[in-house]
């Protein structure tokens, strides 16, 4: 365009040289034109190119076109001195009676392309200059394809108006979120999103992670990260697991429990507050104790306690006919003391003498009570009559001080009462006169062993002289138990 603005302005000056070297210039009527700006006016309603400046703008003036009819230029009729020629690009170039010089643009003479310094008040199609008052449109002009009163009119005649989808709001021409974008976990506050922060949730200024109050029991926290926080017994963590590691034989110490593979856990021992249910209990070896706090109690629900073949009830300690007590599956016993309402018996054995049915006892010596007597209380003491030993008439049958033994036998209404009576004797008296052949003994019964008999000890009846503390005596029995099965046996005996 440079170029052929060049090209237009050599055109239009070579023009006007011509007209006056040949002074073949035509006359112009002059006409009334108004300024309007720089290089522009008014004449009969039409805008036309006039030498004119910015500083006369609403002045009126005379002006006659110096220019063709097709390429009008408007000048003053008072600039004699010279005449305008257009350009091609709508310029207005002075020329004086002198001839044409080559000038800039602020110069008197003008060539070249109008700058924008030189036309404030032109907009610029760069959009580098404001809009700085209204501007009338005639109607059916249009700007980039757009009649501007029909948009105005309607604001959809040039495209859709915005519509608003889900989660917008549409006021006017602002469109802005809307408080229902707000979904589960998030709030909303004058245009903003936020993050609600629950439990275990901490929101900072620009982001969300797990709180520190989100590591509850056996959890850790560190940097947003949760761990277990294994401390328990048999506990383990690996990269991406828990583990419980179990044992079914911990031996003497802490662990978990877990049955093997045939079912079985081994234990030091086990305290059950309610209790145990098995239909069978055995041992690894030796023997089975049960040692309660307190009673031993049986309570089947049959209301029966089974001893099965062979098994013999024996409490510790026990000898035959001496100590402790036995009871056979068979169903023989051996007690030191039996105490009945009512006993029936198909074969009774009793030891009343010292040859016995089957038995002997040999001790220290042997009397025969004389006379009947009421046995006494534990401690108490009651004279005895004996009789002479057959052999050795008015000699002492016993040592002052010695333990003499009574066992006492009654049977009444069908009940059969039998029990030994302990004590010492003292204070011997040999009998005369019609006591001839028997004597007198004071017998006090112990107080810490006094034995199970009550009642009578009648004439006839033995009294065992076992000594003192240290002697013995000799056994033998071949009728022990039922049937005799704990016997024959002898044996010697040192008592204390």
């Amino acid at each position: 365009m440079d170029a052929i603005d060049a090209v237009a302005t050599r055109v239009a000056v070579n023009r006007a040289k011509s007209r006056l070297t040949s002074k073949f210039a035509g006359a112009v009527s002059p006409v009334s034109g108004t300024v309007i700006g720089e290089g522009l006016a008014l004449v009969n309603g039409q805008l036309v190119n006039a030498a004119v400046s910015e500083s006369q703008i609403g002045e009126t003036l005379s002006l006659q076109n110096a220019g063709r009819a097709a390429a009008a230029v408007y000048v003053p009729t008072a600039g004699a001195g010279g005449v305008a020629a257009a350009s091609s690009g709508g310029g207005v170039v002075s020329v004086p009676a002198g001839g044409l010089i080559p000038h800039d643009l602020g110069g008197d003479f003008h060539i070249g392309q109008l700058r924008s310094d030189q036309a404030e008040w032109a907009l610029m199609v760069d959009g580098s200059r404001m809009l700085m008052g209204d501007l009338a449109v005639y109607a059916g002009v249009m700007i980039d394809g757009v009649d501007l009163d029909v948009h105005a009119a309607d604001p959809a005649a040039h495209h859709d108006p915005v519509t608003v989808g889900y989660g917008l709001e549409r006021l006017g021409q602002q469109v802005s979120l809307s408080p229902s974008v707000a979904g589960g976990g998030l709030t909303y506050n004058a245009g903003v999103l936020s993050v609600g922060a629950g439990h275990g949730i901490q929101v900072n200024g620009d982001d969300v992670q797990l709180a520190p109050s989100a590591a509850g029991a056996g959890l850790a926290y560190d940097a947003g990260v949760l761990s277990v926080n294994v401390t328990g017994l048999g506990m383990g963590v690996a990269n991406d697991a828990v583990t419980l590691t179990s044992s079914s034989d911990p031996g003497a110490a802490a662990a978990v429990l877990a049955s093997d593979s045939a079912g079985w856990l081994n234990l030091q021992g086990l305290n059950a507050a309610v209790g145990l249910r098995s239909p069978y209990v055995s041992t690894f070896s030796g023997d089975l104790s049960l040692t309660p706090a307190a009673d031993l109690v049986l309570s089947p629900a049959s209301d029966l306690v089974h001893f099965p073949s062979d098994v013999v009830f024996r409490s510790e300690g026990y000898q035959s006919q001496v100590a402790g007590l036995e009871i056979t599956a068979a169903g023989s016993g051996d007690f030191r003391y039996v105490f009945a309402n009512e006993l029936h018996a198909k074969s009774f054995i009793a030891d009343l003498e010292q040859a016995l049915a089957g038995g002997q006892i040999v001790s220290k010596s042997v009397a025969v009570v004389a006379e009947s007597f009421t046995l006494p209380a534990g401690g108490g003491a009651v004279t005895v009559r004996f009789k002479d030993l057959p052999s050795a008439p008015n000699m002492a049958v016993f040592q002052s001080g010695d333990w003499v033994a009574f066992r006492s036998f009654s049977r009444s209404a069908g009940s059969l009462t039998v029990g030994w009576a302990w004590g010492q004797v003292t204070n011997y008296a040999d009998g005369t006169g019609g006591n001839e052949g028997t004597q007198t003994w004071t017998w006090t019964r112990n107080v810490g062993t006094p034995g199970a008999a009550t009642g009578t000890i009648a004439a006839e009846a033995l009294a065992l002289d076992f000594g003192v503390s240290g002697n013995g005596y000799y056994e033998v029995n071949s009728v022990d138990g039922q049937y005799a099965q704990n016997s024959p046996y002898w044996r010697i005996v040192t008592w204390a």
